[in-house]
């Protein structure tokens, strides 16, 4: 028996997969900013990435077609889980770094710190299940912290730091998350730099 993915693999499949390069691609173009280490990690996930949706989308897409069994095989195998865990660690590390460098206060390191653990925890839900939870809340402390700490110049930190745990691929997880990301951009774009920037 195929896989709901690969059954799924027809129609608009190859077409929503270009989409997606795409658009991550934009993506990654508006979050870029001069710091080097948001640079960095949007530079892998956007290798990872549109290696993964060319794996995942247009190759198990094109082989859904002519060998339905070799593009199962090839949506579960470890090296294209491992990609696909690669993306997601990525995605998380940009969001959290962009999120950092948008807190508006100039003491950072232990916002740094609770970044870090919330991606840790993020990393090991690929592994462990319950480390999912962990990291949400996680999450949601360190926005909720953030906002108490320093007001609603912190809303944008805040919410990317919630969109960095949520899966990024597919579903409402996926829309949550570019929600956030959305929000946090058009609130940031509203306020102009953050206050704790450089000049």
């Amino acid at each position: 028996m195929l896989s709901d993915g690969v059954a799924a693999a027809s129609g608009g499949w190859i077409p929503l997969h270009v989409l997606l390069i795409v658009g991550y691609g934009v993506l990654v173009r508006i979050l870029w900013t001069p710091t080097t280490a948001t640079r960095a990690f949007l530079g892998v996930f956007a290798a990872s990435n549109t290696a993964f949706l060319g794996v995942d989308g247009l190759a198990v897409g094109l082989l859904s077609q002519m060998d339905p069994r070799a593009a199962d095989a090839l949506w579960y195998s470890p090296p294209v889980g491992a990609l696909a865990n690669l993306t997601g660690a990525a995605w998380a590390a940009a969001l959290l770094a962009a999120a950092v460098e948008l807190y508006p206060s100039r003491e950072r390191r232990a916002v740094v710190v609770e970044c870090t653990l919330t991606w840790a925890a993020f990393v090991a839900s690929s592994f462990l299940p319950f480390a999912s939870a962990i990291s949400r809340v996680l999450a949601v402390a360190t926005g909720a912290m953030a906002v108490q700490a320093t007001g609603r110049a912190s809303v944008p930190f805040a919410l990317l730091v919630f969109a960095a745990v949520l899966r990024q691929h597919v579903g409402s997880e996926a829309a949550l998350g570019m929600l956030c990301v959305a929000i946090a951009l058009a609130l940031r774009e509203r306020s102009g730099p953050a206050a704790g920037s450089p000049p």
